[in-house]
Formats: structure tokens, C-alpha cells, sequence
């Protein structure tokens, strides 16, 4: 049996397929090609299988196994140190990996490691958005930062990188503070 020219680039961990990377096909049967991964979820024991599209039963995996420190969730903005008022409007920039998230997100704010407030839900088929939301009555501080879940599947969620201020004016004493 002969592989053909077209070949199917899937991506197993274990012994369980997740997803399919996409296909190639070179007339000469033989090629190089960049393999670009989707946002996945964090595992170390991955394997690129490549399966001939002539017959299937033909395929070769990587010799060893890889890891992925991803995820599949990622907040793209904010993600620098800000300032943010009670009272504002902000935007949240995501992206996600909707194979793994499902398409209903919960978006929320977090202080010190607990969450604070729940800011809103999006039903959406699309891996990328914004979501715009006024920022919550909540103390001022430092330390806050954004998580977005996975409604299907919790264990899934990211956060932004840097953490955000929040300044409440409502309190003078800490308004002194942020000027």
C-alpha cells in the first residue's frame, strides 16, 4: 500500500486524538511544513501524529513526547498595568479555543486570589471577542485582575497578566493615593 501525497497532522496525548491541525499535500509525496498550534490546554505528554489521507492505516508519530504550556483561554487586553475607575467603561480583548471551552464564557473580577464580583456572561461561536463592561463599585486597591471561564468546562479559564488598579473616589483618603 502506498501513503499517497496528502497527509492529515493531528495532535494526541496519550493515547487520545484532541484535535486535527489540518492537512497537506504535495505532489512529490514528500514536504516540510510549519505545524501551527490552536490555544490549547497545558499537558506534557503530547505527540504529532501524521496520517497519510490515501489510507489511514499508514502514519508516523514524533519520536518523543512534548510539552504544551498554554492554554485555552487568553486575555490579550488588559495586560499592562492600568488604572481603572469606578464607574468606567473598559473593553476585555479574548481569545479562546471554543473545542475546549464550549461557547458560553463568565467573565469576572478577582482581588487577592478571591473572586469580587461576577462582570458578565457572552454566548458566542466565535473564538475572539470584546466585551465591554462598567467597572463595579469595589474598594480601591492594586491587585485586581480579570478572569474569563469556560461555563462548560470551569477548570478552563485565563487571566490578564498584570495586575490592575482599581480607584474608587468615593473614598478621599484613597483618591491621595493614585495622584
Amino acid at each position: 500500500s502506498t501513503a499517497g501525497t496528502a497527509v492529515n497532522y493531528e495532535l494526541w496525548e496519550r493515547d487520545k486524538k484532541i484535535i486535527d491541525l489540518g492537512e497537506d499535500w504535495d505532489p512529490s509525496g514528500e514536504d516540510i511544513n510549519d505545524v501551527y498550534f490552536p490555544l490549547l490546554p497545558r499537558g506534557e505528554n503530547y505527540k504529532l501524529k501524521i496520517r497519510s489521507l490515501w489510507d489511514s492505516t499508514l502514519w508516523d508519530d514524533s519520536d518523543s513526547t512534548f510539552t504544551i504550556i498554554g492554554n485555552v483561554i487568553k486575555i490579550l487586553e488588559p495586560n499592562k498595568k492600568e488604572i481603572w475607575e469606578v464607574g468606567s467603561t473598559q473593553d476585555i480583548h479574548w481569545k479562546r479555543n471554543i473545542d475546549f471551552t464550549g461557547s458560553d464564557m463568565r467573565f469576572e473580577l478577582w482581588n487577592n486570589s478571591t473572586e469580587t464580583k461576577e462582570l458578565g456572561t457572552v454566548n458566542s461561536l466565535y473564538n475572539n471577542g470584546i466585551y465591554s463592561f462598567i467597572v463595579p463599585s469595589v474598594a480601591s486597591g492594586t491587585d485586581y485582575k480579570i478572569r474569563l471561564y469556560s461555563i462548560l468546562n470551569p477548570e478552563f479559564y485565563g487571566e490578564n497578566n498584570e495586575p490592575l488598579s482599581i480607584l474608587n473616589r468615593s473614598a478621599a483618603k484613597d483618591w491621595e493615593r493614585y495622584e
